[in-house]
């Protein structure tokens, strides 16, 4: 037998070897990922952003290169939306505050996480944060699996506060807020809050829920924290100010933080919040189609409901669903056009997470 046969037949065995690829031998572990990511937050703790300035475009960078492991974590300063760290150079592709993202100089080079200023008040002063912006090149089936589990540990939780406390349900008699309100309909709830539309009108249910579920791994008690909107609303699960102190003073057995900031930034705390708002929402309408609603098999239909009172108010919603509950989340039949595809992004995300 010849040498080059020899090579041949060492090759092909090679390639036959069960799940063996060259691309998966190169790709770093899901372990060896999430123990960088740690590494650069740990490096990124005590970086100087070198301006009070909100945004992405003045920030610490923690960069690694997955190709090139030896290397380490390295830390890139970036001022005006460019490099100031010798050897590396900056174009940032997306301003979106903490989720901010890069294209990095030499190749091959990652974000893992940075260090910029988010705001702390609403007198407009700043305070440092790190955060891990959502990338593609993060987003594994491990991520997404994590980023899952852990959004479902915080309606664990929040679910052992209200039986701890005994918060009733002000929409049903005799039980207990998160006795009426689905752990499916409220993680839909919360995954569609951080769901773009135009992501969502491009890529669907499924993709615009993973990058959720990743965001959330990669940051866990972080997630979202700093996630803000112009109508003043925060956090993981997006409450005005107004919603929540009415929420914290009808369920005030539940004790939420009197602290606005505080109460969204614990995400036990929103969560619950949650639990607390949906249940109101849903007393809003006469009980007889409450009973309805509470009916197993109407649970999607209970949840769009909820949707709609959460994304444009409950008296609007609970208006629309009893003057034409067979059309009342298409468009012209009283929901505002934005809630009209929030109540369509819900049922969409809801079907998504029972599959």
């Amino acid at each position: 037998m010849t040498r080059r046969i020899v090579l041949c037949i060492i090759v092909l065995i090679a390639c036959l070897v069960p799940g063996r690829s060259y691309a998966q031998d190169t790709r770093p572990s899901h372990a060896d990922v999430t123990a960088r990511i740690a590494d650069a937050r740990r490096q990124l703790a005590g970086a100087r952003i070198g301006t009070t300035r909100i945004g992405g475009d003045n920030a610490v960078l923690a960069v690694w290169n997955p190709s090139q492991p030896s290397r380490g974590v390295r830390l890139v300063n970036v001022m005006n939306g460019t490099s100031r760290t010798r050897g590396f150079s900056v174009e940032v592709t997306l301003r979106n505050g903490v989720n901010s993202r890069y294209r990095i100089s030499p190749e091959g080079w990652q974000v893992l996480a940075i260090r910029t200023n988010v705001r702390a008040s609403r007198r407009g002063r700043s305070m440092p944060a790190t955060y891990v912006p959502y990338d593609p090149a993060l987003h594994t089936p491990e991520m997404e699996r994590e980023g899952r589990a852990y959004l479902e540990s915080l309606l664990s939780s929040s679910r052992a506060r209200l039986t701890e406390r005994r918060v009733a349900s002000q929409s049903t008699g005799g039980r207990l807020v998160h006795e009426v309100i689905p752990e499916r309909v409220l993680l839909s709830l919360l995954v569609i809050e951080h769901v773009d539309p135009d992501d969502f009108a491009r890529d669907g249910a499924r993709a615009s829920m993973a990058r959720v579920f990743v965001t959330a791994a990669l940051n866990r008690g972080d997630a979202y924290r700093y996630a803000g909107s112009y109508a003043g609303a925060l956090g993981l699960a997006q409450f005005i100010r107004g919603t929540y102190d009415l929420t914290r003073r009808r369920y005030a057995s539940a004790r939420l933080p009197a602290d606005f900031r505080a109460g969204m930034g614990d995400h036990v705390s929103a969560v619950t919040a949650q639990y607390c708002l949906a249940d109101w929402s849903l007393s809003r309408l006469p009980e007889a189609q409450r009973t309805r609603l509470l009916e197993p098999a109407n649970e999607e239909e209970l949840g769009a409901f909820l949707a709609a009172a959460y994304n444009g108010g409950e008296d609007r919603a609970a208006n629309a669903y009893l003057a034409d509950r067979a059309h009342w989340e298409d468009a012209g039949h009283g929901l505002a056009g934005q809630t009209v595809g929030y109540v369509a992004e819900f049922r969409a995300t809801y079907r998504a997470l029972g599959h």
